[in-house]
């Protein structure tokens, strides 16, 4: 995930920041417990913060 966000920042005019604005993304409230996401969610909140800016 974190290569092809870094490879693929910016296509047709958007970027992922625009598409995780327009798609409203709360991974930490959306997610059931037994999802994936739980067991790598510090790596994804650290993805996520990068893509919005959080990072950097």
């Amino acid at each position: 995930l974190a290569m092809l966000i870094t490879k693929y920042q910016n296509r047709s005019g958007f970027c992922h920041r625009d598409l995780f604005r327009l798609c409203h993304i709360r991974p930490l409230m959306s997610f059931p417990k037994e999802h994936a996401y739980w067991q790598h969610h510090k790596e994804y909140d650290f993805i996520l913060a990068y893509v919005v800016g959080g990072m950097l």
